[in-house]
């Protein structure tokens, strides 16, 4: 059941891309589980930009795309801790809740927004004016 609006899940992918950076500092996560969740954190944020949804700011990305990444990070959540020298059940625990979450976002938000995008055939220019 796909619920969520684009929108909404473009406020949480902005949320959980900054979550991923400032957590493991604030929770003083060893290096490899910072470095880890860190760099998901900017890529989150990154392909959030050129996803074409509400709050893209490029809108290359299809909303079908972004929601594949999604999953993919979420399954990476899951699993990293499994396979990565990350310190400690606290840090197990928060990867996977987070994993958890970005899963099920990802499985109810709707694949299309509201946001057109141009092709070839449409008649606008650059600067969005017709060009006749």
């Amino acid at each position: 059941m796909r619920v969520i609006p684009t929108r909404v899940h473009g406020v949480l992918d902005y949320l959980m891309g900054i979550i991923f950076i400032v957590l493991p500092k604030v929770l003083d996560w060893n290096q490899t589980a910072n470095y880890f969740i860190s760099i998901l954190g900017v890529s989150v944020i990154v392909y959030s930009l050129l996803t074409r949804y509400e709050l893209g700011a490029v809108k290359w990305i299809p909303m079908s795309v972004h929601l594949i990444l999604d999953l993919i990070g979420g399954i990476l959540l899951i699993v990293a801790p499994f396979i990565l020298p990350v310190a400690g059940d606290g840090v197990t625990t928060w990867m996977v809740v987070l994993g958890l979450l970005e899963l099920l976002a990802t499985l109810m938000t709707r694949t299309e927004s509201g946001v057109a995008h141009a092709t070839v055939t449409d008649d606008v220019g650059v600067y969005g004016a017709n060009q006749h």
